[in-house]
């Protein structure tokens, strides 16, 4: 089979585990930032080695390098979607008496933020889908155009795949045109065909890409954004930032759940944001959100037991925890 393996979370624990897989991490000092050197052979010959259907049985140390990378991956970009949805939240909220440029408002800022989490959004799709091994690659042909591949960890070992015919042979869907429809896309396919990665709101996804595409492209063609439908100017921002948060945690319980350690103290900082989000709804008049209050257990997780339910104080805690630590105010109980 071409699908990833293994295809759920407590597989995942259970392979992450192994004494021969920490092991071979362990001879790393700068194993966050480790780069496998197989890398550069895949990078540089993909469609040689696609044609000599190329494969790295997984009890080999390369395949324990791979595992490990994509593990560094989804921690480096669930990192980058935190810092990128900070950095919105600090725009919008910023008092106007501080701004450098007193005329600006942030009102005016939608055209930067959306795009800011729509790609947050995606970069912790990705994130997951590196958890559960299925890793980008992308090169350049002799043409200098650009190719995109897919390194996948199968049940008999890591294979490297042509993006486009993956989705159409394997996962049987037409592949849709441009990189960033097809990673909701694939995230879909992959579930259709019974690997058990978390429920994401992929619909809502795809609505945040088109208002993206609305506010970075469309207005280079318009006098006004009125049509997006929003009444108020931080509407857009306050309508999908909830969409965003929760795929956040998810992706975070997921990567707590391997017992890896969260780099930057990127948690310290998503719990803040998590903490300072309530007051931009009252300011603004709006309900808060039903899943900055209560997380549906069913799309955190798809095993979810009782015993994870926090027992701290936080009004806004989700229901999951790591060890003792809600993971939605950062308590403990």
């Amino acid at each position: 089979m071409s699908l990833p393996c293994p295809d759920e979370e407590a597989g995942l624990e259970s392979y992450f585990s192994q004494t021969e897989l920490i092991s071979t991490i362990d001879k790393f000092s700068n194993w966050k930032s480790y780069r496998p050197p197989v890398l550069e052979l895949i990078e540089n010959e993909p469609s040689n080695l696609i044609s000599k259907n190329w494969l790295e049985p997984l009890t080999s140390p390369i395949s324990h390098q791979l595992s490990w990378y994509s593990l560094m991956r989804a921690n480096h970009q669930l990192n980058e979607a935190i810092n990128k949805v900070c950095a919105t939240f600090e725009l919008v909220t910023k008092q106007h008496d501080t701004f450098q440029v007193p005329d600006f408002d942030n009102n005016f800022s939608m055209g930067t933020v959306l795009p800011a989490i729509y790609y947050a959004q995606v970069s912790s799709i990705v994130s997951i889908l590196s958890t559960y091994g299925v890793l980008s690659v992308k090169t350049f042909d002799d043409k200098h155009r650009l190719k995109f591949y897919n390194l996948i960890r199968t049940k008999d070992g890591w294979r490297l795949f042509h993006r486009n015919e993956y989705i159409r042979n394997v996962l049987d869907e037409n592949p849709e045109a441009g990189w960033h429809p097809q990673v909701p896309q694939m995230y879909n396919g992959i579930i259709n065909k019974g690997v058990k990665m978390p429920n994401i709101n992929l619909s809502r996804t795809r609505a945040l890409q088109t208002l993206r595409n609305k506010y970075h492209y469309d207005i280079l063609s318009e006098s006004s954004m009125r049509y997006t439908g929003y009444q108020d100017k931080l509407g857009p921002y306050l309508d999908f930032l909830p969409l965003v948060i929760e795929t956040l945690q998810i992706n975070l319980y997921l990567i707590k759940k391997l017992y890896l350690q969260p780099r930057s103290f990127m948690e310290k900082r998503f719990n803040e944001l998590l903490m300072a989000i309530p007051k931009i709804y009252t300011d603004n008049s709006i309900p808060l959100p039903d899943n900055f209050s209560k997380l549906d257990r069913q799309e955190i997780s798809c095993n979810v037991v009782d015993d994870e339910v926090p027992d701290c104080a936080c009004p806004y805690c989700c229901i999951k925890k790591s060890g003792d630590m809600c993971l939605y105010c950062g308590k403990m109980d």
